[in-house]
């Protein structure tokens, strides 16, 4: 009997990459959340996506953040990356979560992340949160200099 895969599911394994990134600092436009149930054990995840801006060689990619929802020992560090992104972690349930992040995601926040291998796996960690992404050549209403009367 085959598996059927689902064209999303498809769409992700074709855009994956394996170790694509390397360690170290990067910045990036908070994208989308979703929980999934993912794996052969059928793990609970909150997935993060971020289109990086930062180092200009991995820019336009995506990265996918892993979040454990179905092992309590790694609640505090997901409270603690919820935190980051100003949602209410200390009163949130685990079933506002996806609800809670892609309010988070449709605000353009940029991330500063830092990715660190540990043994076999590759963790993000979140440094920096900023309130919405800068374009570049914008400047602020404060910062124009005019002489228009209104």
């Amino acid at each position: 009997m085959s598996v059927m895969f689902s064209d999303e599911e498809e769409k992700a394994f074709r855009e994956s990459g394996f170790g694509e990134f390397p360690d170290g600092s990067y910045k990036g436009a908070f994208k989308k959340a979703e929980v999934k149930m993912i794996g052969q054990q059928r793990s609970k995840k909150l997935i993060l996506t971020y289109l990086i801006s930062a180092p200009v060689e991995y820019a336009g990619k995506s990265y996918s953040h892993f979040l454990p929802l179905d092992n309590q020992r790694a609640y505090g560090f997901v409270k603690a990356t919820l935190a980051k992104f100003d949602c209410s972690a200390g009163s949130l349930r685990l079933s506002d979560i996806e609800t809670e992040m892609q309010a988070a995601a449709g605000k353009n926040l940029e991330v500063e992340f830092a990715l660190i291998t540990n043994g076999k796996y590759q963790n993000a960690q979140i440094e920096n949160v900023g309130r919405e992404v800068r374009f570049p050549g914008a400047m602020a209403s404060e910062d124009v200099d005019d002489d228009l009367p209104f």
